[in-house]
């Protein structure tokens, strides 16, 4: 048995201990609060926190169930078990940029990411990360929102409506810090870093003065407010304060005052909130502590807190009084059930049932009613929780009654579109069948006049005759395009594994074969597969070789080559010829049904060959675009969905 190396195993207990540290640490400064544990809890994102090495810390109960883990299956484990293979080298190289300059990132500025299951299933997720300075270094939390059904409307509403956007909303609006029984800044957040437009690096240590108007601070003021928060252990005004720039804003400012267990004065904490566009009352919430004030008031979600036994409202944030349309006065100290919030009380006492056996419930899809009698749908979560010796209900409303209309819109506009598309294919059908039968007439006509009279013709009436009979085969042709095209628009996809480079080289000799005589370097890549309808397929490969062979007619040595790279992580599949191209300008009439580019007159066809691919690509929930240059040839791309 080999003897392990002194150092080697030194090193890696030295490692595993502060691994072990900062886990308890991170448990002790996120859950030691029962109401930042229960609010932390009770969120849709998922909750993600970690050290510099990118080592799992803490996750909240919507994290397991995001990715499948249990909590001791993720605490101490890489960041990168929640991230593919493929995407792990480019997280970690972000990461290590983050922890090297630590910055709030912008709403529009999430990450879009996939993320990866227990069990292998992949799936897309917006990622927000955010930063706390702690003594044990800084840690990160990342914000994890599973946007799966949202890229699911962007897809199905792309052509019908506005592509719809989901996104879930951080904390922005509050600068929260600390400071010393000085007034120096000692911690300094991302909020603040917005708000007041300072960095971390360049204002903790300075006196916080700097952030009240010239004439408050030669008025005493900071020092005063300091004094005051000290001797009552809190203060609280709406007043004015100051940016870096010098710009001024109005703000909702709060000062606690923290002390240690001998009730010696520690420092204090300073909450500043932008209220220039409204400013609201937010009387209750500055009795509350100030990291529970935070989350509770800057929350997207209906929060309350209300008595178990009677459902009496003790507070409600701004976000619940805005859904339910009632003022705060309205509501504190009235029952929910008088106010007729709760569609009935059968309702809340099943809720309070399972609040006493298991002491919080988890998303129930509930009917709240407003002030107005409109009702909306809710997602119910809720914890009790023990205020000065008394049993409440912390709950949290997600309102998902949008969400809902949402879904039963694409449900109607599918089962509209669906009637509408059968609707035209048998129309197109019964217009075919009428246009056809005067053209097969006419047809009939004109290959009788040959016959019976042609040798009594002159060749310029021959030429008339036989221009008409060319005139009922292009008609028909162009007839049969349109039914073709009609018919891609209700196909449904039989996903199975295709071999596209089979299906290349099949259409490449069946090119070949039209024109044997032409010197054209068929390049097509070797074992590329792909989830789809192999018919469909065929036809996409088809339309876009068929289009490639064609403008390469006038070329002495034509190339055209079929092949797969990796953009941005997504197999994108090619052709690529050396032909005619074309101008950038009008790229974007190539899908457009009869629509020919300049010069294009000159080659057979009606216009809906790439059309026809495109529309075939869009039903495997895939994208077709084109790039190319005149005279130096094109190259059209696609990529499929994963099934």
């Amino acid at each position: 048995m080999p003897i392990p190396d002194p150092d080697q195993e030194k090193s890696r207990q030295a490692k595993e201990l502060r691994l072990d540290r900062q886990i308890a640490f991170a448990s002790g400064l996120f859950q030691g609060d029962v109401t930042v544990r229960t609010l932390l809890e009770s969120l849709a994102e998922g909750v993600v926190i970690m050290d510099n090495s990118g080592a799992i810390l803490l996750v909240n109960t919507a994290a397991e169930q995001m990715f499948g883990y249990q909590r001791e299956d993720l605490i101490g484990k890489p960041q990168a078990v929640l991230i593919p293979e493929r995407f792990r080298k480019v997280h970690e190289e972000h990461l290590a940029r983050f922890f090297a300059e630590p910055r709030m990132r912008p709403t529009d500025q999430l990450l879009d990411l996939t993320g990866l299951r227990r069990d292998g299933d992949e799936f897309p997720v917006e990622i927000s990360l955010s930063y706390v300075d702690t003594i044990n270094g800084v840690l990160v939390m990342a914000l994890v929102s599973d946007v799966s059904l949202r890229k699911e409307y962007e897809t199905r509403l792309r052509e019908s409506e506005e592509m719809f956007h989901m996104q879930v909303a951080w904390v922005k609006d509050y600068a929260i810090f600390m400071l010393d029984t000085q007034g120096n800044v000692l911690t300094w957040n991302e909020g603040a870093e917005r708000l007041k437009g300072y960095r971390a690096q360049e204002i903790i240590g300075k006196h916080f003065s700097c952030f009240y108007p010239e004439e408050d601070r030669n008025a005493g003021r900071p020092e005063e407010e300091l004094k005051k928060a000290a001797d009552q252990g809190q203060f609280a005004e709406d007043t004015w304060r100051t940016r870096k720039d010098g710009s001024r804003f109005w703000a909702n400012v709060t000062i606690a005052a923290l002390h240690d267990e001998s009730g010696k004065l520690r420092g204090f904490t300073k909450v500043i909130h932008d209220i220039s566009v409204s400013k609201k009352a937010e009387d209750a919430l500055r009795k509350s502590e100030d990291k529970f004030s935070k989350i509770f008031q800057s929350a997207p979600a209906i929060i309350g807190i209300t008595s178990l036994a009677e459902g009496r409202c003790l507070d409600i944030n701004d976000r619940g009084l805005q859904a339910l349309g009632y003022q705060r006065e309205e509501v504190v100290g009235k029952t929910m059930l008088e106010l007729g919030v709760w569609e009935s009380k059968s309702v809340r006492d099943r809720v309070i049932r399972v609040l006493e056996e298991d002491g919080m419930v988890k998303n129930l899809e509930i009917n709240f009613r407003g002030k107005n009698g409109k009702t909306f749908i809710g997602i119910y979560s809720a914890e009790t929780i023990d205020l000065g010796g008394e049993r409440y209900i912390l709950d949290i409303v997600q309102d998902i009654t949008e969400r809902k209309r949402m879904e039963e819109e694409i449900v109607r506009l599918n089962t509209h579109l669906e009637v509408a598309n059968k609707e035209q294919v048998a129309f197109n059908h019964t217009v075919a069948h009428d246009l056809r039968q005067p053209l097969n007439l006419l047809s009939s006509y004109c290959q009788l006049i040959d016959k019976m009279c042609g040798d009594q013709l002159t060749e310029e009436c021959k030429g008339y005759v036989r221009g008409a009979y060319n005139v009922t085969l292009q008609m028909n042709s162009l007839i049969a395009a349109l039914l073709n095209f009609s018919n891609m628009g209700i196909v449904e996809p039989r996903r199975e594994m295709v071999d596209l480079s089979l299906l290349a080289q099949e259409v490449s000799l069946s090119l070949k074969m039209t024109e044997p005589e032409r010197q054209v370097d068929f390049r097509n890549a070797k074992g590329i597969v792909a989830n789809g309808d192999a018919n469909l397929l065929r036809a996409v490969l088809d339309n876009l070789l068929g289009n490639a062979w064609k403008y390469t007619g006038m070329r002495e040595k034509a190339v055209i080559e079929f092949g797969v790279m990796n953009i941005d992580g997504v197999p994108t599949y090619f052709v690529r010829d050396n032909g005619t191209g074309f101008d950038m300008a009008y790229a974007d009439k190539l899908f457009v049904p009869f629509q020919r580019l300049p010069g294009a007159e000159k080659q057979t066809g009606f216009g809906v060959g790439l059309a026809t691919a495109e529309r075939i690509i869009r039903r495997h929930g895939g994208t077709m675009w084109a790039e190319g240059e005149p005279d130096k040839g094109a190259c059209f791309y696609f990529t499929l969905s994963a099934d």
